[in-house]
Parts: C-alpha cells; structure tokens; sequence
C-alpha cells in the first residue's frame, strides 16, 4: 500500500487505491513569529537535504524549504 511518513511532503495525500497515491495535496507551513531568514551557505548549495539535516537533524524535512520559498527556488530537488 502506498503510504508515507508524516515527515514526507506526501503524508497528507490521499491514497487513491492499494498501488497509488491521489494528486500530491500541499502541506502548508505558515509563516511564524519566530521565522530566522537565511541565507544558504555554499556548502548547502543544490542540497537541500544537507540544510534540512543542519537545520531539522533530518534529511527528511528538504521539502520544508521548497514549501516556504516556492517563489523563488525554481527546482528545489
């Protein structure tokens, strides 16, 4: 069955059988009082997945920074 984890950017999509999953339903991650601006350092650069591990101590969460910056990532992966 298709299922994923709660820390994946499909965990709110539904399953539309046993094989498939529905049209990915965006998780949105509002803004908050408490936002850092950051700049990615070079070392992070086309890696969004070594960030979200700095950052969350998960690889997992890269999908956090496309969800946020979608205006003006052009291809987060």
């Amino acid at each position: 069955m298709a299922r994923y984890s709660e820390m994946s950017p499909w965990g709110k999509t539904r399953v539309v059988n046993k094989d498939y999953l529905n049209v990915l339903e965006i998780r949105p991650v509002p803004k908050s009082d408490d936002d850092v601006l950051y700049e990615i350092q070079p070392q992070f650069t086309h890696r969004p997945d070594l960030l979200a591990y700095s950052v969350y101590g998960s690889s997992k969460l890269w999908w956090v920074f496309a969800q946020r910056n979608m205006d003006v990532l052009k291809d987060p992966v």
